[in-house]
C-alpha cells in the first residue's frame, strides 16, 4: 500500500482506494472498468426499476417523471432521509440532457417546451434524450450531479441495502 491508497479487487475488477478509509470510500466513489456507480433511495423494496412507477407520483419531479440518481452517496442520502432502501446502479445512458439547475427552465423553453401542455420527460424522450444531467452546486460552490432516467432499460441495480 502506498501513502496514496492501494489496488484492490472487486467483483473481478481491478480499483485503485485512495482513502485510508476503503469502506467509505468505495461506497463513495467506487467506479470500475464498466461506468460510474449511482444511487438511488426509495421506500421500495425492488429487485428491477419500472417506468410505471415514477407515474404513480403525484407529481413528476422537478425534472420530468422518471428515475432519480445522484453519483455521491451523501447527497442520495440526505434526498433519501426517510428512505428505507439504497440501491447502488449503473446507468446505460447515451444521450443525456445538460442543464446547470437555474438554467434547465431556459434551455427547455428556448427548445420549444410548453409548461402548460408537455411533460418534460416525455418532451426530451422526444428530442432524442434518455435521461437529463443537472448540475448543482452546494453552499460551499462545490458542484454535485442529479441525473434523472426516463427508461428503466438503462438502469442496472448492482445491489441494494436496507438503511
Amino acid at each position: 500500500m502506498s501513502e496514496d491508497g492501494k489496488w484492490v479487487t472487486i467483483r473481478g475488477h481491478r480499483v485503485f482506494i485512495k482513502d485510508k478509509s476503503t469502506n467509505d470510500y468505495m461506497n463513495k466513489k467506487i467506479r470500475d472498468s464498466k461506468g460510474k456507480i449511482y444511487y438511488h433511495t426509495s421506500n421500495h423494496d425492488f429487485n428491477k426499476f419500472d417506468n410505471k412507477m415514477p407515474r404513480k407520483a403525484i407529481l413528476g419531479g422537478q425534472y420530468g417523471y422518471g428515475h432519480y440518481f445522484f453519483d455521491d452517496k451523501d447527497i442520495s442520502d440526505g434526498y433519501g432521509a426517510y428512505s428505507t432502501y439504497q440501491y447502488r446502479v449503473k446507468l446505460n445512458v447515451k444521450k443525456w440532457f445538460n442543464a446547470k439547475e437555474k438554467e434547465f427552465p431556459i434551455k427547455i423553453r428556448e427548445m420549444g417546451y410548453d409548461y402548460q401542455k408537455d411533460d418534460i420527460a416525455d418532451f426530451l424522450q422526444n428530442k432524442g434524450y434518455e435521461g437529463t444531467r443537472i448540475e448543482h452546486l452546494n453552499a460551499n460552490g462545490k458542484e454535485w450531479y442529479e441525473y434523472v432516467v426516463y427508461d428503466s432499460k438503462n438502469i442496472q441495480i448492482i445491489d441494494k441495502k436496507e438503511i
